[in-house]
């Protein structure tokens, strides 16, 4: 059975935690200082993770990144995973920079909507972490997170 929550600091990481999406970060360190961190985890297994980074540069909070295990894509579990972690944040609005222009609408179903506005301290903040990135390829996101505010 497939369970999404907060990731512990007890939980096994699995390979591709390293590999894939936080190469360069000192795991335990990098965990400490996510917002919120969820995982999808089959038994002990972490199968996909996403999170929120709190940026202080552009004082804003940003999906840093969402990955499913490949032998489990296919079933939804990005959607699923997301929408959890957006309940749970904090802030009012989470922002997200892709590349990918296929995902645009897989983002758009989640609620987000493509920015033009507000881009200056985004495309800045994003050199800043990531050097060798063209930033005029990246395509801004936000969701507006009251989407999600209870009755």
């Amino acid at each position: 059975m497939l369970e999404i929550r907060k990731v512990r600091k007890t939980d096994k990481l699995p390979d591709w935690f390293e590999t894939k999406r936080w190469k360069n970060a000192k795991t335990q360190e990098y965990l400490d200082e996510i917002e919120n961190f969820y995982a999808i985890f089959d038994k002990e297994k972490m199968v996909g993770a996403a999170q929120i980074v709190f940026r202080a540069y552009t004082n804003k909070c940003h999906l840093g990144s969402l990955y499913i295990d490949k032998t489990y894509r296919g079933k939804k579990l990005g959607q699923k995973l997301l929408l959890e972690l957006l309940k749970s944040a904090k802030s009012k609005k989470v922002y997200l920079d892709t590349s990918k222009k296929h995902l645009i609408s897989y983002y758009k179903e989640l609620g987000f909507q493509e920015i033009k506005a507000e881009l200056g301290d985004l495309k800045q903040e994003l050199k800043i972490r990531h050097p060798e990135k063209d930033v005029s390829k990246q395509i801004f996101m936000v969701c507006n997170l009251e989407i999600f505010a209870k009755d």
